[in-house]
């Protein structure tokens, strides 16, 4: 069965975060603090653009999956704060957060030609991906609520 991406509230955000990976759970407190879920139902909120709604679910067997979008910085700024957090059942479906990533990237760009946020460097499996998808990652640097070891990492697009 494909996996399905529509459009994202914030109760997926209660859906997902008991749910979600253990390096994705610790990389949010880290960052932010303990309220994981109020984290979640932020950044579904705050993920609108210009051209509207920019979080989004992406389900596989009817169990979402993984939730992700892109926070623009301001109604006038050129950059977006992409972000995705995931359940273990992406897993299940290879290769699709790749394919996945890449499509909503590319077209973010077009309208936020510089898409950046951190990443813990202790979550070495998604500095892995976001190296393969093409961002550029810098060194590790004190970030967050707990002043962890962070990644910040960006993509730009052809007019940046």
């Amino acid at each position: 069965m494909p996996v399905k991406v529509r459009f994202a509230t914030e109760v997926d955000a209660d859906d997902i975060e008991p749910r979600l990976r253990a390096a994705d759970r610790a990389e949010l407190v880290a960052a932010s603090g303990p309220d994981v879920l109020g984290q979640l139902r932020e950044a579904v909120t705050l993920s609108t653009g210009r051209g509207g709604r920019m979080a989004f679910v992406a389900e596989h067997e009817g169990e979402v999956i993984a939730l992700f979008g892109f926070v623009p910085v301001s109604a006038l700024s050129s950059t977006a704060h992409p972000w995705l957090v995931g359940t273990p059942g992406l897993g299940r479906v290879p290769g699709m957060l790749n394919r996945l990533s890449r499509s909503y990237c590319s077209a973010v760009l077009g309208e936020y030609p510089l898409l950046v946020n951190y990443v813990d460097a202790r979550n070495t499996t998604s500095v892995a991906w976001l190296k393969r998808l093409g961002f550029k990652i810098g060194d590790p640097t004190p970030f967050g609520a707990e002043g962890l070891p962070f990644h910040r990492f960006e993509m730009r697009g052809p007019l940046v």
